[in-house]
């Protein structure tokens, strides 16, 4: 059992150093923002007359002329309103999000979504947090996209190719995760091998004591066998002392029989 403990423990030190160094590149990787990555889409459900799809066209529209901002998306627009099939994709986007799309503008970039747009004079805290909020998804979604080992997922795509679209919101596998599970499943492995090995040396064990114990019965049970046999020989021996005591028997009986008639011879002497 301390053997099994120990290995467990030389198991986990050994995992710490490639832990470390996963979280380490994780963060590396979402700080660092290469620009000649591919841009991410970012989906507009809207209306041919709604005001406020116009209004999110128009902020678009100036973050297209970001720098910071501009290579790291692409707009494509989808107008629901006279195009049913535009229309059915949007319910179907939603559906899978876990959310519904009552109104326009409807608009998406990897898993992140919102309804609804600020006009930015007539609400400009509003205006200013949903902005603020758009380039945040869309900064982290074009990260994510362009990482080694991505895991990014751009929901309306996946719906519109008929593929069923994960329903998670921040669907986004974590490689400390990955390699926590892994070192999991080595130490139960591990378990597993010296737990047998252990098993097996047992069994072993108490089948050789089990061997000895029968070989003690086995001599134990050999005298009481060797007293039996001797009681036999004795009873055989003993019909022989009878037949002796019959002779003796017969022997006293034929002598008294000769003192009878010899008895009986002098009585008739006498008489005569």
């Amino acid at each position: 059992m301390k053997r099994i403990v120990k290995l467990l423990v030389l198991v986990m030190v050994m995992l710490m150093p490639i832990t470390f160094a996963s979280a380490k590149k994780t963060t590396t990787t979402t700080e660092a923002i290469v620009k000649d990555g591919t841009p991410v889409k970012l989906y507009v459900f809207y209306g041919s007359t709604c005001s406020h799809c116009a209004d999110l066209h128009t902020f678009l529209s100036e973050l297209e002329t970001d720098k910071d901002y501009n290579f790291m998306f692409e707009v494509v627009d989808y107008e629901v309103w006279s195009d049913t099939t535009n229309a059915t994709l949007m319910q179907n986007t939603a559906k899978a999000l876990n959310t519904t799309a009552s109104g326009v503008p409807f608009y998406v970039v990897g898993t992140y979504y919102s309804s609804g747009f600020p006009n930015p004079e007539a609400n400009a805290d509003r205006y200013k947090e949903d902005t603020d909020k758009l380039k945040e998804e869309i900064k982290k979604a074009y990260i994510e996209a362009n990482k080694e080992n991505s895991t990014y997922v751009d929901i309306v795509a996946t719906v519109g190719e008929g593929h069923t679209a994960n329903s998670s919101t921040n669907n986004k596998d974590n490689d400390i995760v990955g390699y926590i599970l892994l070192g999991i499943t080595i130490i139960i492995i591990v378990a597993i091998v010296f737990g047998r090995s252990s098993t097996k040396e047992d069994f072993e064990s108490d089948i050789k004591a089990a061997m000895e114990e029968e070989k003690v019965e086995a001599e134990e049970v050999k005298e009481p066998v060797k007293k039996v046999e001797t009681k036999k020989t004795a009873t055989k021996k003993a019909p022989a002392k009878k037949a002796t005591a019959k002779k003796t028997t017969t022997t006293k009986k034929t002598t008294s029989t000769k003192k009878t008639s010899t008895a009986k011879k002098t009585t008739t002497k006498k008489n005569k």
